[in-house]
């Protein structure tokens, strides 16, 4: 069966959330009894400005998402996962963005109508641009490329000019005690899924290892754990793996 591709876009988000504690603000500008102090309003729902919201605003919608028949991933909290004989529906949040992908195109329109019905939603038709990455589509599948996402990144960093490497690595990723200033060493993996790179991080490591055992010991627990992430992630998106990684 054909796999759907949708977004859709929450407008109003943080006026949608539920406060489970008690939170009161000031008389409005324009209300008739501004001038007197002493008299607060009691605040029912959240407001854009206050730090409950964004908590307020995915409580809702994972409630809604979860009475729908979707179950929150182990990996991600911000992904949605339901499998049945029919196929796979998966929903991914991020802030106001919804993405919706699956091969059940009646259970994805159903979810769809519930999601109008509970909030102010804007269909935004299928997925072509989520988070620095394009999705473009052929009778071949689906192709995901961060060419605009790289080109921006290198303009930062004032490299679009410069030459191709067949491995784009510093050679100083992996030295131990290489920074000059505070001597900590560099932690850096790059995984791949199906011959292609998913996931790739270059960070300084928090603490400065006396020796260089120390230094492969600490990288090779922050990849161990980022392996483990990835393996969960796809279990629970059905791509769960027998194999060593």
């Amino acid at each position: 069966m054909k796999t759907g591709d949708y977004q859709m876009d929450e407008k109003n988000i943080f006026l949608h959330g539920e406060l489970e504690e008690e939170v009161s603000m000031r008389i409005p500008p324009g209300h008739l009894k501004e001038s007197e102090p002493k008299i607060v309003c009691k605040l029912n729902k959240t407001l854009y400005g206050l730090e409950q919201s964004p908590r307020a605003w995915y409580a809702k919608l994972s409630s809604v998402l979860m009475m729908s028949g979707l179950q929150k991933s182990v990996a991600d909290s911000s992904l949605f996962v339901k499998k049945g004989i029919s196929g796979i529906r998966v929903v991914l949040v991020y802030v106001d963005d919804i993405v919706i992908i699956g091969n059940d195109h009646e259970e994805i329109s159903k979810l769809k109508a519930l999601l109008h019905r509970k909030f102010a939603i804007k269909d935004l038709g299928i997925l072509k641009y989520f988070l620095g990455i394009k999705v473009a589509y052929s009778t071949k599948g689906i192709f995901l490329n961060q060419r605009k996402y790289v080109l921006d990144l290198l303009q930062d960093s004032r490299k679009l000019r410069a030459k191709p490497a067949e491995t784009p690595t510093e050679t100083g990723d992996v030295d131990w005690a290489a920074c000059p200033i505070d001597r900590r060493s560099t932690t850096g993996h790059c995984i791949f899924v199906g011959g292609n790179s998913v996931t790739w991080k270059s960070k300084k490591q928090n603490v400065a290892a006396k020796s260089s055992a120390k230094a492969e010991y600490c990288a090779m627990s922050t990849n161990t754990s980022e392996i483990i992430w990835l393996r969960a992630l796809l279990k629970d998106l059905s791509f769960a793996t027998t194999e060593s990684t």
